[in-house]
């Protein structure tokens, strides 16, 4: 709904002064100094496997999912950022550019906020890149990260985008969207580059659309789901046929919903190396 993309918009997760310099350099600093304090008090408790977020974990297990949580916690808190280079790294050949699509291809609510443009965007293959005429299927894969952190890159998808590619010979291609934590990414630009990732399979390289499944892991599946229902609302007046199917891996289906929504209400609180103050970050 346009009203509700607008409010979407408008609304900046950390207003608050850690969330700038000095003070987020000082909250960092005072984080890692009383999680340096906590993590040897969990290595204590963890030597109790009753003590443990599930029992039958082991030590390493236990602690490791501690340790993520209250970094993700901190990270948070202080909205820090993700770079996302349009540089070719280690990646090398697997790593592409896509450009923006014909104008044309963006219309309703991909052009709901007049300030959000289309853009380039860089893409990983995580699979020997698609050459025209292969009859192989190629899944176009969107991570994870509440929109607000994570990226194409193997350091952060190399473990999901391989295993698409080997547990059903795909061809894989993983876009690097927009995210909101960094300038020019608020909403719709995510849907945007999702429609020129989409776009640039199908015009560009030809892969024809009954060979084009879309994934999406998290807020990743949330884009699927995003770009399914323009392609059907808009598809055929902006040519972009429907793919032959989608995969959709910890949807998250409802961000709405969670703003009135505790994690601490959840049954799995403590074992979920998820901390609350990302859910917030993300659907704000």
């Amino acid at each position: 709904r346009p009203g509700s993309v607008h409010r979407l918009h408008r609304t900046q997760m950390g207003t608050g002064l850690i969330t700038k310099h000095p003070f987020k350099f000082l909250y960092v600093l005072l984080a890692l100094a009383f999680n340096y304090v906590r993590l040897w008090l969990w290595c204590f408790k963890y030597t109790f496997p009753a003590l443990r977020p599930v029992p039958s974990w082991t030590f390493r297990q236990a602690l490791m999912v501690r340790i993520i949580k209250a970094l993700i916690g901190a990270q948070s808190r202080v909205n820090m950022k993700t770079p996302l280079s349009l540089i070719a790294g280690k990646e090398k050949d697997k790593f592409v550019l896509i450009p923006p699509a014909s104008a044309t291809s963006y219309t309703g609510i991909a052009r709901a906020v007049d300030s959000i443009v289309p853009g380039d965007i860089g893409a990983v293959w995580y699979s020997p890149p698609y050459t025209t005429g292969e009859a192989t299927k190629v899944v176009i894969h969107f991570h994870g990260g509440a929109y607000v952190i994570g990226n194409a890159r193997p350091n952060d998808t190399k473990f999901l985008g391989e295993t698409l590619a080997k547990s059903g010979n795909f061809k894989v291609l993983c876009p690097a969207y927009r995210l909101a934590s960094n300038e020019g990414g608020a909403f719709p630009a995510p849907l945007q580059d999702a429609i020129s990732a989409y776009a640039y399979v199908v015009r560009v390289l030809g892969v024809p659309p009954k060979q084009i499944i879309l994934s999406g892991d998290s807020a990743g599946a949330h884009l699927t789901l995003a770009l399914l229902r323009y392609i059907k609302d808009h598809g055929p007046s902006v040519s972009l046929p429907p793919p032959c199917g989608a995969m959709l891996w910890s949807a998250w289906v409802d961000v709405p919903g969670r703003l009135n929504m505790r994690l601490h209400d959840s049954p799995h609180y403590h074992s979920d190396y998820i901390h609350e103050a990302f859910i917030i970050w993300g659907r704000d």
